[in-house]
C-alpha cells in the first residue's frame, strides 16, 4: 500500500501507474474519503484541545455551580470527540479496501 499522503499529492501519477498495471482502483473515491478523514481528524484534535482547556479551567471556577457547568461542558466536548472519532473509524473501514 502506498502512503496516503503520496497518493493525495500524486493522484495522476498513481492513477496512470494503476492503469498501466491493469489494477482497477477508484482513486477519486479514495481522495474524497481521505480528505473527509483528515478534516474529521482536525476536528477531533480541536475538540480535544477545547476539552483540555475546559478541564484546566475547572479548578479556577468561582463556585460549585461554575465547576459543574464546566465539567458538563467538558463531558459534552469529549462525547462529541468520540462521535467524530467513530466517523473517522467508519471512513477508515471504507478507505482500507481501496
Amino acid at each position: 500500500m502506498l502512503d496516503r499522503k503520496y497518493i493525495l499529492e500524486n493522484v495522476e501519477e498513481v492513477e496512470r501507474n494503476c492503469r498501466d498495471r491493469g489494477v482497477v482502483v477508484d482513486l477519486q473515491r479514495f481522495v474524497q474519503l481521505e480528505q473527509q478523514r483528515r478534516g474529521k481528524q482536525a476536528e477531533v484534535e480541536q475538540l480535544n484541545r477545547q476539552a483540555n482547556e475546559i478541564s484546566k479551567s475547572i479548578g479556577k471556577a468561582q463556585d460549585a455551580a461554575q465547576r459543574e457547568a464546566r465539567k458538563e461542558a467538558g463531558r459534552q466536548k469529549r462525547e462529541e470527540k468520540e462521535r467524530v472519532q467513530a466517523e473517522i473509524d467508519r471512513l477508515e473501514t471504507e478507505i482500507d479496501p481501496l
